[in-house]
């Protein structure tokens, strides 16, 4: 389905420089969920996948122990990824690290 701005709808139905009414904004905004929505419905599998990718990305180039790191020394780490209701993924990660000279 092709995606159209409201005020592309208001010019398409009443002429150049058209104020989108009330039903054009509704309008709008339900396309767009509903195409946003399916997408992600329909490959749930692959989302998960390439966030839990990144995520692994993420904590071997940033979180190995011992290792410097812009806000110092990394002691240890902890993480935790949960999901909302509507099935996004996000994490909760907690460093401890030793202060590094001069940023304090």
């Amino acid at each position: 389905m092709l995606q159209v701005s409201k005020q592309a709808l208001a010019c398409i139905r009443r002429g150049p420089f058209a104020i989108p009414d009330e039903h054009e904004m509704v309008e709008y905004l339900l396309s767009r969920k509903r195409t946003m929505r399916v997408t992600a419905e329909q490959h749930g599998v692959y989302h998960v996948i390439a966030y839990q990718r990144r995520l692994n990305a993420i904590k071997n180039e940033f979180f190995r122990r011992d290792n410097t790191t812009p806000l110092g020394k990394l002691q240890d780490w902890w993480d935790r990824t949960e999901a909302q209701q509507r099935g996004s993924l996000h994490s909760h990660i907690l460093c401890c690290s030793t202060q590094l000279e001069g940023l304090g």
